[in-house]
């Protein structure tokens, strides 16, 4: 079952991204119903709403309560389209920057933390000892540029990082199990990296 899950997960998430271009991001409508299109996760199902593909959130029990509440619905798109959404907001509206970053770190693809964690091992020679990759400086380095990838320019606060960094671990693991990093004497060393 799990399988059929992760692969509708995929399947939805590929044809997500092949459909969006340049545009502003989709925004769930009540008013126009919704398909379920799959479960993802514990507490997530896949819907369509408005010719829009969306992640929600549920909260519930339907044999007690008869309903289940759907909060919040994320769209489904590229990074690049969240990228260029989120840059588009924060010239439209700065003041909300650093809420819109928090709420955007759970959702956009890990590939993002995964190029950043790239680019910032680059910067320092392709390697990094297994303490500086916990220290506050290169943690900034991270979020910046992670920041940079997704058109963030407001301050870089603890909270913006710590919830980065959740993140993250997620990817470093990631690239370890696949092979693009390798842990060696005490050191983090990115593979294919000149």
């Amino acid at each position: 079952m799990n399988v059929l899950r992760n692969s509708l997960a995929a399947l939805v998430f590929a044809s997500a991204a092949s459909s969006v271009s340049a545009q502003p991001l989709p925004v769930f409508d009540e008013a126009k119903g919704f398909e379920v299109l799959g479960v993802l996760g514990h507490e997530g199902i896949v819907v369509k709403n408005a010719g829009a593909l969306f992640v929600c959130h549920v909260n519930g029990d339907v044999e007690k309560d008869g309903y289940l509440l759907m909060d919040p619905c994320y769209p489904i798109v590229t990074a690049q389209a969240l990228a260029a959404a989120a840059a588009e907001q924060v010239q439209a509206n700065p003041a909300l920057t650093e809420a819109m970053l928090l709420d955007m770190l759970e959702i956009l693809p890990i590939g993002t933390f995964k190029t950043a964690i790239s680019e910032a091992i680059r910067a320092r020679g392709c390697s990094i000892d297994r303490d500086t990759a916990r220290d506050d400086v290169f943690r900034l380095e991270l979020a910046q540029q992670a920041a940079i990838l997704i058109g963030y320019d407001g301050e870089l606060t603890e909270e913006i990082i710590d919830e980065m960094m959740i993140r993250f671990d997620e990817a470093g693991e990631m690239m370890l199990a696949a092979g693009e990093m390798l842990f060696q004497d005490g050191a983090i060393i990115l593979l294919d990296c000149e």
